[in-house]
């Protein structure tokens, strides 16, 4: 439950921005990057790292929204690391292959041309810049993303949501929502990220804690990137 009643009307304020630059990705990304590279990861780090990092700090601060209220929570004791270790295993295990088998049998069922600019795209050719940038795409979405799609949402809805069809249809907002802001890849990656935030979301809800989603996340990421 959000810390402060001021929270009702701070998350929603907070996730505005941050779900809107995703929304406008597929109109400046590839564009950005022809005119320039430099600009084009001033302008990704600035969505990735700077807007997400200001946004959590003024709900810390006016707000009273603190990371662990959004589900960043580190087990303390024995008991808890065991049952952390045991949803992140969990979280792997259901996540990762999902993602994969729903984009192979999406992209098999829905054929159509791949868009002429993805993230590796902007990848180096020369390792080790090129796993560092793979590190750093994994990291900044596994992490902002959960956030901003599964934490953060769910510390504003939980008052509400106490009916299964409520949490049902948290679970469908959210879930659009983030398979949504991948339409720049073409619609057969919005419907794959649909069926991730679908599971992740349901996750959540089970296990109250977002570390074991951002890991499965990341790990996703580095698998497709690399």
């Amino acid at each position: 439950m959000p810390p402060a009643p001021r929270a009702r009307w701070a998350i929603p304020l907070a996730l505005l921005p941050l779900v809107a630059q995703s929304l406008c990705d597929g109109f400046y990304k590839a564009p950005l990057h022809r005119w320039s590279v430099t600009a084009f990861w001033f302008v990704d780090v600035t969505k990735f790292v700077l807007l997400p990092t200001l946004a959590l700090w003024a709900l810390a601060r006016f707000a009273g929204v603190r990371p662990k209220d959004y589900g960043l929570r580190w087990p303390r004791t024995a008991t808890e690391r065991e049952t952390f270790f045991g949803a992140v295993l969990l979280a792997g295990l259901v996540l990762v292959p999902l993602y994969f088998i729903a984009d192979e049998l999406i992209w098999r069922v829905w054929p159509m041309a791949r868009p002429d600019f993805t993230y590796g795209n902007a990848m180096p050719a020369a390792w080790p810049l090129r796993w560092l940038t793979v590190a750093y795409y994994s990291l900044t979405a596994g992490i902002v993303e959960e956030i901003v799609f599964r934490g953060l949402p769910w510390t504003w809805a939980e008052p509400l949501a106490d009916t299964v069809a409520k949490r049902s249809i948290w679970i469908a907002v959210t879930s659009v929502t983030f398979g949504l802001v991948h339409w720049e890849n073409g619609w057969p990656d919005v419907l794959t990220a649909t069926v991730f935030g679908i599971a992740a979301a349901a996750l959540y809800l089970r296990l109250r804690n977002l570390w074991p989603l951002i890991a499965a996340h990341v790990l996703t990421d580095v698998i497709a990137f690399a």
